[in-house]
């Protein structure tokens, strides 16, 4: 009868320890999938802005920073921006979202674009982007929130 009750509660705490090793690796694994998320629309909204900037002929960024017109080689203007979209604030070209709708732009639009304005013939024209995602569904699970910052700086190649 003994050896019954030893088994049962080794077996009991096994089981114990095996469940909270699986709940703590889903618990991961819901939060990997949400950075992932987050990190592939900032990076393609980055990538697009950049390709779009190094070709340009000139870039102006309005007081507040949040709205970036590009002009390019052929004269045409290309707006990018932080504006509400479907009520949510996103990265923009034209009015298109540049960012899926399960991302948004984490705090306010002020300063996501930056001019340091260049010298013709000497220094070329830099622009800094900065802004930060999270996801757009709001939980009070810590292990299903995050954010992430991105970052760059870019310098026209036409100057």
């Amino acid at each position: 009868m003994i050896e019954i009750l030893v088994v049962v509660g080794i077996l009991g705490i096994i089981a114990t320890m095996g469940s909270n090793m699986f709940f703590s690796i889903l618990k991961g694994s819901a939060k990997t999938q949400i950075l992932n998320q987050i990190k592939q629309n900032g990076d393609y909204a980055l990538e697009v802005i950049e390709r779009t900037i190094r070709g340009a002929a000139t870039v102006v960024v309005t007081v507040d920073g949040d709205f970036l017109t590009v002009t390019n080689l052929g004269g045409d203007n290309i707006i990018f921006s932080c504006e509400e979209i479907g009520g949510e604030r996103k990265i923009a070209s034209g009015g298109a979202s540049l960012i899926g709708e399960t991302v948004k732009v984490a705090g306010n639009c002020q300063d996501v674009f930056g001019v340091t304005p260049g010298i013709e013939g000497a220094r070329p024209t830099v622009v800094q982007i900065d802004f930060k995602l999270t996801q757009v569904a709001d939980t009070p699970r810590p292990e299903e929130r995050a954010e992430m910052d991105f970052r760059t700086s870019v310098t026209l190649r036409n100057y």
